[in-house]
């Protein structure tokens, strides 16, 4: 899969396009294809290495992703495959890794959502926070 990798802090030029192995949903987890990743102040904070709840280093930014999920651990009686879902990595024990094609979440953690943008398959980026933080994801030169 494709992801954002962030293995120093600083501006812009940290931030790595790699491939990795596609995650597996363990007991109790489903796997959830990123249609629409957020970009917000958070992720800011993260690549300069200031953001209260930092992920350990190395690690895949972004607190916010929706999507469909595409496959499911053993034991999730609540979630199935082609669901629409949110997740927030405020809902993980580590804020990070929605800056990804795929994420592996507890059940708990994707949140049922209606159809939107999703539905049309065509990639969108949700901005929140200050329009300052995209200032800061843009390439200058």
């Amino acid at each position: 899969m494709k992801a954002i990798r962030l293995s120093r802090t600083g501006d812009p030029s940290v931030l790595d396009y790699v491939e990795l192995p596609t995650p597996r949903p363990s007991d109790g987890e489903v796997l959830v294809r990123a249609d629409t990743i957020g970009v917000s102040m958070p992720e800011v904070l993260v690549r300069w290495g200031t953001y209260a709840w930092m992920p350990p280093l190395p690690a895949i930014p972004g607190i916010e992703m929706s999507g469909r999920i595409v496959e499911c651990g053993h034991n999730v009686s609540d979630r199935a495959v082609g669901d629409n879902v949110f997740v927030s990595a405020r809902d993980l024990p580590v804020r990070a890794g929605c800056y990804a094609e795929y994420i592996a979440v507890p059940e708990r953690a994707a949140q049922s959502c209606h159809q939107t943008a999703i539905s049309k398959r065509r990639p969108v980026c949700r901005i929140s926070g200050r329009l300052s933080s995209v200032a800061h994801r843009l390439p200058r030169g």
